[in-house]
């Protein structure tokens, strides 16, 4: 086998998909063997190596459209810290759970229950529910928190992973624990998937911050984006009501589930209308709870229209992770075939 065997598989594979392999296979391995403060160390290195400066980048920048001139340089770079570390420490969490093939009990996960009554009135009428949330909190585990308090058929809309072979990891993860999604390639090919889900009466919880490149144009914190159009047709043509939620993470580890009174909906006859009013409602609504939990908001993803010079920044940022990346190439292809499977070896993965 020749010296540069890395390199080719980095070529073929891609160093991103690579690193995060490796990360998830490390992050169910350790858990099972090492302590929670020390599992947390380790993951927390390699974790600062699979957040890329670019994800930082756009991170900082969300951030910045958020608190607008309020926030100094390191009071900014300290938010953008401590969201990364809640990042980790989620999947840190998911990790154990999946080790023991069991989510928490009530009392172990919960910290509060806030209107569950809302969502009791909201189940009653038959026709599902939409579950407005954003990537907030403890959002992948929000099926979990559901189930615990009574609503066990409920599944997340879920963006899959760009690698395929990562995405399957994540699929035995949260398989291994209970945790209920539909692809977001499937919810998006037809939606008879998702009729057929609300038909049940279904919750099917929307995740209504992330990144769109079409649907309905709403402003967001004082700019404009793309969102899916989804929450308000649903609503509109199947009576489906529009429940707010969020599973908070508290001090102590354990979460709030904060489940708030569904939203009206406005019908005035006009559908392209109607759909764009309500829609702007639901965006306005996860406003005001990003707002009241900045710390919490795992913002990765440009969802702005951004302007010239932030394009221009942004270039630059990918050209210098461009030459960083050929960089690390040159210093892997030293790297001999024993080395990898010593390596190989020490993963059982």
């Amino acid at each position: 086998m020749k010296k540069n065997f890395i390199s080719k598989i980095i070529k073929r594979e891609g160093s991103d998909n690579i690193l995060g392999r490796g990360v998830i296979n490390l992050l169910l391995f350790n858990a099972k063997i090492l302590p929670p403060k020390v599992h947390k160390a380790i993951i927390g290195v390699f974790m600062r190596l699979l957040v890329h400066r670019k994800h930082k980048y756009v991170l900082r920048t969300n951030l910045k459209i958020l608190y607008g001139d309020t926030l100094s340089d390191r009071e900014l770079e300290k938010k953008v810290d401590k969201i990364l570390r809640l990042y980790k420490d989620m999947f840190i969490d998911m990790a154990y759970y999946s080790t023991r093939k069991k989510m928490p009990d009530y009392d172990e996960f919960f910290d509060e229950v806030i209107g569950k009554e809302y969502l009791e009135e909201a189940y009653k009428q038959g026709n599902g529910v939409i579950g407005l949330t954003a990537h907030l909190g403890g959002f992948l585990t929000i099926t979990h928190a559901l189930s615990l308090i009574g609503f066990p058929n409920c599944a997340t809309i879920m963006r899959e992973a760009d690698d395929p072979k990562i995405e399957e990891k994540f699929n035995t993860l949260r398989s291994r624990i209970g945790l209920k999604g539909i692809p977001q390639s499937e919810a998006r090919s037809t939606g008879v998937k998702l009729i057929k889900f609300l038909k049940q009466n279904g919750i099917l919880i929307i995740l209504s911050d992330q990144k769109f490149d079409d649907g309905v144009k709403v402003k967001y914190m004082g700019r404009y984006k793309w969102t899916a159009k989804g929450p308000a047709l649903f609503a509109l043509r199947y009576g489906s009501p529009v429940v707010p939620m969020y599973n908070i993470r508290c001090e102590n580890g354990k979460y709030k589930l904060i489940i708030k009174p569904p939203i009206e909906i406005i019908k005035t006859g006009d559908p392209e209308k109607d759909i764009l009013i309500n829609t702007q409602k639901f965006t306005d609504e996860l406003e005001s709870m990003i707002r009241k939990y900045p710390d919490q908001w795992y913002a990765f993803n440009p969802w702005w229209q951004y302007n010239e010079q932030q394009l221009t920044e942004i270039e630059a940022e990918k050209a210098k992770e461009s030459i960083e990346t050929k960089y690390n190439s040159a210093i892997s292809e030293e790297i001999s075939e024993e080395d990898l499977e010593e390596g190989l070896e020490i993963n059982p993965f």
